[in-house]
């Protein structure tokens, strides 16, 4: 006797839809691109941007929120501060120093920036629960809007003890990655 069997392409099985997954891939090979993109940036001091902070790069990359400079957060070192952090600014418009008009665009820019931020925290914060000092704040830099993505009680962190330096170092880093995290998150989702 002979017998035939169905393929799973022939069943009734769901298949994936292939516009869905092309997406995916087309995301994962943009997250994948700003991480390069992130190992290739080095400081003033030659160095390279800290492993802690490089997935929160890349998720406000994924959104388009230009950084200029970061730090995962250092107690020990020279350089750096207590607590992690971003500078966030819209790119400086050529010409700018001697233009009202440019400084008001790039003022404009930048709050725009921080809206998106705002809104990206407050959706971040309606499924984490974090402790009010713990928050990540938009700390102003400058007179065109620019901003610093830090922890509430980042300035306070300076005047602890070394030990409670340590764990409040600690406990912001976890926020920084967790808004990371869910960053991510949502973007692979939408």
């Amino acid at each position: 006797m002979f017998m035939t069997w169905e393929t799973p392409t022939s069943m009734n099985v769901p298949q994936a839809d292939s516009g869905v997954d092309a997406k995916r891939i087309e995301k994962q090979s943009r997250w994948d691109q700003n991480l390069k993109e992130i190992d290739r940036i080095i400081d003033g001091l030659g160095l390279g941007v800290d492993n802690g902070i490089k997935e929160t790069l890349a998720a406000l990359m994924a959104y388009e929120v230009p950084t200029i400079s970061s730090c995962e957060g250092h107690i020990d070192e020279e350089h750096g501060e207590p607590y992690p952090w971003v500078d966030v600014s819209a790119p400086e418009p050529e010409g700018w120093i001697n233009d009202e008009s440019k400084q008001q665009e790039w003022t404009k820019e930048n709050l725009i920036l921080q809206q998106k931020i705002n809104q990206l925290l407050s959706e971040f914060y309606q499924v984490n629960a974090v402790a009010p000092n713990e928050q990540i704040i938009l700390q102003p830099k400058g007179i065109f809007g620019a901003f610093r993505l830090q922890g509430q009680e980042a300035e306070g962190i300076k005047n602890l003890a070394p030990e409670q330096q340590k764990e409040r170092l600690e406990a912001n880093r976890k926020v920084m990655e967790s808004f990371a995290e869910f960053l991510k998150a949502k973007y692979f989702a939408e």
